[in-house]
């Protein structure tokens, strides 16, 4: 449904590019697209296979400008899972590939018109949403966050705290069509997504 979220032209951000495969769909819907992946490996495999309007910058966003530990879970054959790959703290003792990465703030990013947001960072999502704070206000862009892959203890809370800080309505895909993201979450119906989207309210006449 991307063609339904992203305004035509202007730019979209992916956040937590990972291969690209967001990117690569956004490509042809804006004329420029922003992908941001810290991950060395997976940041050189969406340079060479994404095209030309896509930009690959290999750092990671957050809510300030630091160096932090991006870690990669190893699995009982040893092999990475570039998917899980976050910024946020493992358990004890949990089995991992660590990388020393920068992170900045999507507000330090030269950016401009920006249409959509995707975030699916593991864990950090409201970090990066507080470090594009301006971004957001500026541009009123879709937002879609990947909330609900047991990262947050508490999603209903996130979504509110993005709803209210930044002016937001919140809907999930559910059978198709977007319904109130926090109702059905408080349902405890089955949910089809990890992703909510975030539509800017309206603005009073």
């Amino acid at each position: 449904i991307l063609g339904e979220l992203v305004a035509p032209g202007g730019m979209a951000v992916d956040i937590g590019a990972n291969r690209g495969i967001y990117s690569f769909a956004l490509a042809g819907l804006c004329q420029r697209v922003l992908a941001f992946e810290p991950n060395p490996d997976l940041a050189g495999f969406a340079r060479r296979k994404l095209p030309g309007n896509v930009e690959v910058l290999q750092f990671a966003l957050g809510a300030g400008e630091l160096r932090a530990e991006l870690r990669v879970p190893i699995n009982r054959r040893g092999g990475a899972e570039h998917l899980r790959g976050s910024l946020a703290p493992a358990g004890e003792g949990a089995p991992a590939r660590t990388r020393q990465v920068t992170v900045r703030t999507l507000d330090s990013v030269d950016t401009a018109a920006v249409r959509f947001i995707k975030i699916d960072v593991e864990g950090t999502e409201l970090d990066v949403i507080a470090g594009a704070a301006a971004t957001i206000a500026r541009d009123r862009p879709v937002l879609l966050v990947e909330l609900l892959a047991s990262q947050h203890d508490d999603p209903i809370a996130c979504i509110a705290a993005v709803c209210r800080d930044h002016g937001y309505d919140a809907r999930i895909l559910a059978g198709g069509v977007m319904v109130d993201a926090a109702g059905l979450i408080g349902s405890g119906a089955p949910i089809d997504t990890r992703n909510v989207v975030f539509f800017p309210q309206k603005m009073a006449a």
